[in-house]
């Protein structure tokens, strides 16, 4: 009797700890596979695409009316949290036809081999590029193309220093560098698996081989037709975060395309499986200390730091020595 009691007893608790389990599991995962509301994701995707299309016509202004550009140019020249229109106008959007899978078969579902990446050239007229002087290439990460153009200013006061071209390349899967429709993913996520960092490294591979063939190096085309043809550009990839992680891996992975890589924010070793395995609250804590008092936040010291910091890597740049460190 009292070890089916006792047996009873431990039942009991057992499907007391199980019915918890159920309770604090997160509501989602209890529905199962089905859980997803397919109907309320493609109705939010319909709008945020909705609001994508009434902010084209801006962007297309920026491309297209240069007369617009010359005049606001002044005014907002002091302003470069963003580009400025004059930057924008001098902005070329192409597509390059990539394939969907570079390692397979080459084709995915619903048959489809290829997709067109997007990518801008810009600079051309306003920096007075010519070929020889130097092309600077963003690495598209996870976002629309035109966000990294509208804020990556580090690479517009460089180009105005180095006469340098721009070329900002976009990630696939991402703005109009798109395989599938975001509601064809929705319906089926077989679709995503071509979305790899792989595939996108030798995205950028190829699209540069293309480039360096008939715009940098060796062709002459309507870039620099007026030029020495077999004069050859150096090439600086740019990224930050996961683009600046991009950029590091490629040059890793493919090293004649480029000649360097600045990497911002980059964390490369950030990965499970390396070792040391990287520690998951390093970011936490570093957000979290930065943002502290005692780092200058908050008061008169903050400006001061920040200005100091580059002053800092400017005269560490400026030796052998220092450049080591």
């Amino acid at each position: 009797f009292a070890m089916v009691s006792f047996a009873l007893s431990a039942l009991i608790v057992s499907a007391h700890l199980l019915c918890s389990e159920a309770l604090l599991r997160p509501h989602r995962a209890v529905q199962g596979r089905g859980h997803f509301d397919k109907k309320a994701i493609k109705a939010h995707i319909e709008r945020v695409e909705l609001q994508r299309e009434r902010k084209k016509p801006s962007f297309r202004t920026y491309l297209l009316n240069d007369e617009h550009a010359t005049a606001s140019s002044s005014a907002d020249s002091e302003d470069l949290t963003t580009a400025t229109d004059e930057m924008w106008a001098s902005c070329e959007e192409r597509y390059f036809e990539q394939n969907l899978d570079h390692f397979g078969s080459g084709v995915g579902p619903d048959d489809v081999s290829t997709f067109q990446q997007r990518y801008y050239v810009c600079g051309r007229s306003l920096f007075n590029w010519q070929a020889g002087n130097p092309v600077f290439v963003y690495f598209g990460n996870e976002a629309d193309v035109t966000a990294y153009i509208d804020y990556t200013g580090f690479m517009w006061e460089n180009a105005a220093d180095f006469n340098a071209l721009l070329v900002f390349m976009e990630h696939r899967y991402y703005g109009e560098s798109l395989p599938y429709s975001q509601t064809e993913i929705v319906d089926s996520t077989a679709k995503l698996q071509y979305c790899t960092t792989d595939q996108a490294l030798y995205d950028f591979a190829v699209l540069l081989d293309a480039l360096q063939k008939t715009e940098f190096s060796y062709a002459s085309t309507s870039l620099h037709a007026h030029t020495d043809s077999t004069s050859s550009s150096p090439i600086i990839g740019f990224g930050g975060s996961y683009g600046g992680m991009l950029a590091a891996w490629f040059r890793m992975k493919y090293p004649t395309y480029v000649d360097g890589v600045i990497a911002g924010s980059a964390p490369v070793f950030g990965l499970t499986g390396l070792t040391p395995d990287p520690d998951p609250y390093a970011f936490a804590a570093t957000e979290t200390f930065d943002a502290s008092v005692d780092v200058g936040v908050d008061n008169e010291l903050c400006q001061y730091n920040i200005k100091q910091g580059w002053n800092d890597i400017t005269e560490l740049a400026s030796t052998a020595s220092g450049r080591h460190q």
